[in-house]
């Protein structure tokens, strides 16, 4: 049951030197924050704003790397990576789209195990 956990807290956990409440703080972050900067993607590549798509991603990566959502935060580099470069739209609605399915079931797994 265990194994399909989609994000890991052993790095976070060492950098809040195993403080619970602390540890608690930054996973409630992420839930309530990771949303709106995922929201703002949406928008930006519906309006063609790659360079605002790109930091965006770059934002989300570093919260998806904290919590070891390894996936995600490929996905998150593969989007700053082409916002910057190519811009090829379907590409990068092809990768929005992992995202906004992933990423509600990580929040919910993260709900369910560290915040209830």
């Amino acid at each position: 049951m265990m194994d399909n956990k989609l994000y890991n807290l052993t790095a976070l956990r060492e950098i809040v030197d195993n403080n619970e409440n602390e540890l608690k703080e930054m996973v409630q972050m992420f839930v309530d924050l990771s949303p709106s900067i995922h929201k703002d993607m949406k928008e930006s590549l519906e309006e063609n704003n790659f360079e605002k798509l790109s930091n965006l991603a770059h934002k989300l990566k570093s919260n998806f790397r904290l919590l070891e959502i390894t996936e995600l935060e490929d996905i998150a580099r593969s989007i700053e990576m082409n916002s910057k470069k190519t811009a090829d739209k379907q590409s990068l609605e092809e990768l929005m789209n992992k995202i906004n399915i992933i990423l509600p079931e990580v929040i919910n797994q993260i709900k369910k195990n560290e915040l209830s």
